[in-house]
């Protein structure tokens, strides 16, 4: 089904910000009238308008992670790439490295040492193997640890541990940009943490 709608400024100016938010939420209104049990909804738009909704939410989470981070939480971020320039768990791999201590120019077996001895570190205490743990991060980050996951489900539940011991050290806000570019596997794993973690962490 393909549905017409217009929205238009008389003006002729450039958008501004508070424009495309009125924008927005009309659209968004307009949707949840039109197609209510609509799950997900495809919208073809003109580059201007598009591109301006986009920046928008770049606009709203850039804000609200400095908002975040002035009262004393944690913010890591990481970029989903287009296709076939990133790996599997990208966006998680630059967040994992922030959470874990770690820097995109820590050779490898930096890397693992700091994931270990952070995984020992927030896990103490817990069920969760530190071991086990630090060696499925391994595989998000895209380094050999000596350990690879068994299963989705393993590796899932390692990424929940940890992300959910380092919230309760500390608030936490995980912010993925350019989600659109993520694949299924990546989708999973974020639907699978906004689903079963617990703590004071917001995706």
């Amino acid at each position: 089904r393909w549905w017409s709608f217009s929205m238009a400024d008389s003006s002729g100016r450039r958008l501004r910000f508070g424009n495309v938010l009125v924008a927005g939420l009309l659209l968004s209104r307009w949707l949840r009238r039109k197609a209510p049990t609509e799950q997900h909804i495809g919208l073809l738009l003109p580059a201007s308008i598009g591109g301006a909704l986009a920046n928008l939410g770049t606009t709203l989470a850039g804000e609200f992670a400095r908002t975040a981070a002035f009262g004393g939480a944690r913010v890591v971020s990481g970029r989903s790439l287009p296709y076939r320039e990133s790996s599997t768990y990208g966006a998680l791999a630059g967040q994992v490295l922030k959470l874990g201590d770690g820097f995109e120019s820590d050779p490898a077996d930096v890397v693992a040492d700091k994931l270990r001895a952070r995984a020992s570190e927030l896990l103490d205490g817990t069920e969760a193997d530190p071991a086990v743990v630090a060696g499925h991060l391994g595989v998000i980050v895209g380094i050999d640890t000596g350990l690879e996951a068994s299963d989705r489900e393993a590796l899932f539940q390692s990424v929940r541990a940890f992300v959910e011991a380092a919230a309760r050290e500390r608030p936490t806000v995980m912010v993925f940009e350019d989600i659109h570019w993520a694949n299924a596997h990546m989708l999973d794993l974020v639907h699978a943490l906004v689903q079963r973690v617990r703590g004071p962490l917001l995706f």
